[in-house]
């Protein structure tokens, strides 16, 4: 992960996460709602510029929080705002996938530090049972769905890597 601020009074903080699949699953994900983003003074980088790389649903001009939850995951299922279950970006057993957010401070970003939070829904399937998968209803697709969310604080130039990971148990 890498992140990088640049602007006085408009601030735009852009980060490039990489996810890694570490087990012997295949996982789908899905970036949910939007990005959370404040410097250690608090500014808050409130605007989404974009959001690319992996399967992303936006929240629909509702408030933040359990609305992004609701209309892309489908808890409570709300058809008329669900995000197709086979549009969740695959990440295969030992692969990785690369996103970038970019969002805006308005009021600008003074802090030396910088915490960005991104919700995550997630589904794991087992290697002996991806074959199947294609051809699974969406609604058991859809029971198997998690929320977590990927968290950093960093300070732009920093040199360390930053990770967070998501940690399941075997699925049954």
């Amino acid at each position: 992960m890498s992140m990088g601020r640049r602007g006085a009074g408009v601030a735009t903080l852009t980060a490039s996460v990489k996810i890694t699949n570490n087990s012997p699953f295949y996982v789908f994900v899905l970036l949910i709602g939007h990005p959370s983003a404040v410097d250690d003074v608090g500014n808050v980088f409130d605007q989404i510029n974009s959001v690319t790389g992996v399967s992303y649903c936006p929240e629909r001009g509702l408030s933040r929080g359990t609305a992004s939850k609701m209309y892309c995951v489908g808890r409570p299922l709300d058809r008329r705002w669900l995000w197709p279950v086979d549009r969740y970006t695959e990440i295969e057993p030992g692969q990785s996938a690369s996103f970038n957010i970019v969002v805006v401070a308005q009021n600008g970003s003074d802090g030396k530090t910088i915490s960005l939070t991104q919700e995550v829904a997630y589904r794991v399937v087992k290697e002996a049972d991806i074959a199947d998968d294609a051809t699974l209803p969406e609604e058991q697709k859809l029971k198997a769905i998690h929320l977590g969310s990927f968290g950093f604080n960093a300070s732009p130039g920093q040199k360390e890597l930053v990770t967070t990971s998501i940690v399941f148990d075997a699925v049954k």
